[in-house]
């Protein structure tokens, strides 16, 4: 059962990262807010459940960890101060988000497999 939540949630990180970008790209505070949000989340949900597998390197999870309190304060800012944009709340976040998607891409294929075998 985890294993099938987890797979869905994996490919959830490529569709809030492709909001944040179009957020950030036209200046849409609230889709920046709310894919911040979401991002905050489900990485911190995904982090805990990745802590059940074997092989999955602590220092990814924590990563995970890592970005998604980096989210949770970009969020704040937003929120707080007025003459943030997006485009500035997420340039120090999005590329981190970047390489967790991409390597969370991966890591859905070989779940995918396990789940099979």
């Amino acid at each position: 059962m985890a294993l099938n939540h987890l797979l869905v949630l994996l490919p959830q990180f490529r569709l809030i990262e492709s909001d944040l970008d179009l957020a950030a790209q036209d200046g849409d505070r609230k889709l920046a807010i709310k894919a911040l949000v979401s991002y905050a989340y489900v990485a911190s949900e995904v982090a805990v459940m990745l802590e059940n597998y074997e092989g999955v390197d602590e220092a990814f999870i924590e990563e995970l960890r890592n970005t998604a309190a980096a989210a949770t304060d970009a969020k704040s800012n937003l929120v707080s101060n007025a003459r943030t944009s997006p485009k500035g709340a997420a340039k120090d976040v999005l590329p981190r988000i970047g390489q967790v998607s991409m390597r969370l891409a991966g890591m859905a294929g070989h779940f995918k497999l396990q789940g099979a075998g």
